[in-house]
């Protein structure tokens, strides 16, 4: 995981909404030899070079929102619920590697890392110098994330994906920069395959994973698992809590097509009517998620951070104050908040977003054509409904279009906000 994240499952406000994002977990530090030996394949030095710090900035309004809460808390004296709020209001960090597609130098790493990104920083083991990224694609489904940078560094080494997937049993290698004293700390482990085909269910698709036990820690998320002749066999993307020694990692079948698709947005953005054509399909489809009976995880994830960031916090108090909701809503609710701020806030978004679109003025129907070029900053679309229309804007972030406004939320008088038990890492 990023340094300071966690997963969370959200139930509030009469209408369950599944946000499964994958995290690494506490394990175990390593005791085994530095990397992969023999076979002509990556010795540990050059995997080492070949793993990076990806270093996120907190947003400015997210900063300013946490600095806000830290703030208010501390005038209340409530110190360990304003440290709490203040580590969200800084800077985090996780691991990533690079790999070479066509004349592209890409840097993988896991969603959750740069979720609220879109300007993270890459730095080489050894050098204090920091070197600007971009996100590029954000996978959806899978907790991938695949950057460039900006300007690519001179002599940048990269790492080959395995051509086949690894067997039970096979030895991996866990490589990263986990925290120790709150800074990145270069960790290499070893184990062995414990299951080479591990799936779950999540969002109608059938996710596969690799189960390993090489030990990760806070802050190995994203960086490479490897195979003995030092091929990318997956991206360490988890623990498993509640079990020892359950590593899990996203194989390299699925970081191939998250490559493949961040190449076709770095392509495809450099055209006006590939801009044009993915913005009419991502407005198609918030529209169909709106519709639905029911609320979907899939809402989160059309949703751009500043909207997040202005209206995740005011989108919490509506939860709070909705009568229809338990009290176990309610108590789940803000214990998913100090479990995991961001994502709450995300979450809580939804919710009002799905809910709004279920009002008076009847179900979205249909998305109107842009009122302005995308290149003139956020694009306003005009969402028809049965009885009535709502603007929406648009911004193009980490390869995919995301709604950035909503026309008609308003504001809600502020609440107390929960009281925190202390950072969990």
């Amino acid at each position: 995981m990023s340094y300071r994240r966690r997963g969370l499952r959200l139930r509030a406000a009469s209408a369950t909404l599944a946000v499964s994002t994958l995290v690494a977990g506490c394990g175990s530090p390593s005791r085994g030899p530095a990397g992969p030996r023999g076979g002509g394949g990556v010795t540990p030095e050059a995997l080492r070079a070949r793993t990076v710090v990806v270093h996120v900035h907190a947003p400015e309004k997210i900063a300013q929102l946490f600095e806000g809460l830290a703030r208010g808390s501390a005038k209340r004296n409530d110190m360990q619920a304003a440290q709490f709020y203040a580590t969200h209001a800084v800077d985090s960090f996780g691991s990533g590697f690079l790999v070479q597609r066509g004349a592209d130098t890409f840097i993988v790493t896991n969603r959750h890392v740069v979720d609220l990104s879109e300007d993270p920083e890459i730095q080489f083991d050894g050098i204090d110098t920091r070197i600007p990224a971009e996100v590029v694609f954000a996978d959806p489904l899978y907790d991938l994330a695949i950057l460039a940078f900006e300007a690519p560094p001179l002599r940048s080494q990269t790492l080959d994906l395995a051509p086949s997937p690894p067997k039970d049993l096979d030895g991996v290698v866990a490589t990263g920069f986990p925290a120790l004293g709150g800074n990145p700390s270069y960790q290499t482990t070893r184990g062995q395959v414990s299951n080479s085909r591990l799936t779950f269910a999540d969002r109608g698709a059938t996710l596969s994973f690799i189960q390993h036990t090489a030990p990760i820690d806070p802050g190995s998320s994203g960086g490479p698992l490897t195979n003995e002749a030092g091929q990318v066999v997956g991206v360490n993307v988890m623990k498993f809590t509640g079990r020892d020694n359950v590593y899990l990692a996203v194989p390299a079948a699925a970081i191939r097509d998250a490559l493949s698709a961040a190449a076709a947005v770095k392509k495809g953005r450099e055209s006006k009517d590939w801009i044009l054509t993915a913005l009419a399909k991502s407005c198609t489809s918030f529209v169909g998620i709106l519709n639905a009976e029911e609320l979907t995880p899939d809402v989160p994830f059309v949703l751009a951070n500043d909207l997040v960031a202005e209206k995740g916090f005011e989108s919490i108090q509506l939860l709070e104050r909705d009568r229809s909701a338990t009290k176990g809503d309610h108590e789940a609710l803000r214990t998913a908040f100090l479990e995991s701020p961001l994502e709450v806030l995300r979450a809580a978004v939804a919710v009002r977003l799905w809910k709004e679109a279920h009002g008076s003025e009847g179900p979205p129907v249909s998305c109107a054509v842009p009122e302005q070029k995308p290149e003139d900053g956020d694009v306003r679309l005009t969402i028809q409904f049965a009885r009535g229309k709502r603007d929406t804007f648009w911004r193009f972030e980490q390869g995919h279009w995301k709604v950035s406004n909503f026309s008609g939320m308003k504001r809600t008088p502020p609440v107390k906000p929960p009281a925190a038990r202390g950072p969990r890492r």
